[in-house]
């Protein structure tokens, strides 16, 4: 954790001291490199990875995964885009200069991440790691995410990791303040119709948006996550919660 940079060449002059780490976590302004995402990636041991994204935009993380080992450079092309209702990738997008995209993926070795910072960012980082390599995976979300980007999150962790998540945890980065004129936000596991995570067996969310999961949302849940052990979801609030037991009984 630092609040200023850390030059990546004060990180490679120390070779042996960082051969053996297992479990990294990192904060620090510009944390997303080109040079620190390849310094990353050359770590032999690394299987827990923690990274705060606060702040950082799809061209950021990009920029993280632009020299790593497995990533296939295509200039004028942006990286592929998952199709909300299908759940597939597809090669359209914006056009951007010095786009990357994966080839196999980066980070093959890491196993467990944590990551805090916005729904996009998250899903634009989920989109460059290595498909099967997570095991565990933590987020910090603000508090409701966006809509669209909580989808791509979701579907993303079944077309990439379904066959290896065991655990899925989500909290609460900071609560976002949201004009009484509108309705707030709820947030839904609609997604998961489109996705399977049969290794799945502990979800847990701990969101103020998430005590507004309806029995539909239990439905998705169950047929999605057959596995499923552990469960935590904040159905207490100062209204009565939309789920019921007929919800739970899907489980």
């Amino acid at each position: 954790i630092s609040a200023a940079p850390v030059p990546v060449s004060v990180l490679e002059s120390f070779p042996d001291a960082f051969a053996g780490i297992e479990r990294l976590s990192l904060s620090m302004p510009e944390l997303l490199s080109p040079a620190m995402g390849a310094w990353v990636a050359r770590l032999p041991c690394l299987r827990a990875l923690e990274m705060d994204l606060a702040g950082a935009g799809i061209p950021d993380v990009r920029n993280f995964f632009a020299d790593m080992p497995g990533m296939r450079p295509r200039s004028g092309r942006s990286s592929p885009t998952m199709d909300s209702d299908s759940g597939i990738f597809s090669g359209e997008g914006n056009e951007e200069e010095d786009a990357v995209v994966a080839g196999p993926g980066g980070l093959p070795r890491v196993q467990h991440l944590r990551l805090r910072g916005a729904a996009r960012a998250v899903a634009e980082f989920l989109k460059h790691l290595t498909p099967g390599c997570l095991s565990k995976l933590q987020l910090s979300l603000a508090d409701p995410p966006e809509p669209a980007d909580w989808a791509d999150v979701l579907e993303l962790l079944g077309c990439c990791f379904g066959a290896s998540l065991t655990s899925f945890i989500v909290g609460a980065a900071q609560t976002v303040v949201e004009s009484g004129a509108r309705i707030p936000r709820r947030l839904c596991l609609d997604a998961l119709a489109r996705v399977y995570l049969p290794a799945l067996t502990t979800f847990k969310i701990d969101m103020h948006c998430a005590s507004t999961i309806t029995d539909t949302d239990l439905y998705h849940l169950a047929r999605a996550c057959p596995a499923l052990h552990t469960l935590y979801l904040p159905l207490s609030s100062p209204a009565p919660p939309r789920a019921t037991l007929d919800g739970l009984a899907f489980l």
